[in-house]
């Protein structure tokens, strides 16, 4: 069964409106074909579009993410079902190596899996990783590098937000 692209994009131009910034600490915004996302210490920074995702279809979200610069152990990766700053869910990795799956509900983080392990799926340092939420049925599996690195049941979004984000900093992130 084929499955509808809901929403694309090669970076080219900012048709999609994701977030720019011309701060040399945390930019945002499109150079060269690749989305850069940065932040700064104490800070979360994130882009996000709005396509209408049918919940209770089958379906998938992928990037391809990269630490560009900054600390190692920084976090960045994808978000999705976002309603606000405060209310989202999301899969990040870091230049060590470490993935977390989790959850922003009402400004409290949870995690989903246990985030200090090193998954040898994750490529460290500057290394190219691909970023994939696949919805099947009622569960939720989430890869990095085509390999499962965790499995949930679903849980239904906070808002139609689906983006990218660059977690405390200091990191700055490219995804294409």
């Amino acid at each position: 069964e084929r499955q509808q692209v809901l929403l694309s994009d090669r970076f080219d131009d900012n048709h999609n409106n994701w977030h720019t910034s011309k701060d040399p600490e945390a930019p945002a915004g499109i150079e060269d074909g690749v989305y850069v996302l940065g932040s700064k210490a104490f800070e979360f920074r994130f882009t996000s579009v709005g396509p209408r995702i049918d919940q209770d279809a089958d379906f998938q979200i992928t990037a391809t993410a990269r630490r560009l610069r900054g600390a190692r152990e920084n976090h960045f990766g994808l978000i999705w079902g976002l309603a606000d700053k405060s209310n989202f869910f999301y899969l990040s990795i870091n230049g060590d190596g470490n993935v977390a799956v989790g959850v922003l509900e009402n400004g409290r983080v949870s995690l989903f899996n246990d985030a200090t392990v090193v998954d040898a799926n994750v490529r460290t340092s500057t290394g190219v990783n691909r970023l994939k939420i696949a919805k099947v049925g009622t569960r939720l599996r989430l890869f990095v590098n085509d390999a499962l690195v965790h499995e949930m049941e679903f849980r239904p979004f906070f808002g139609r937000g689906v983006g990218l984000a660059a977690f405390n900093g200091p990191i700055v992130a490219g995804f294409d």
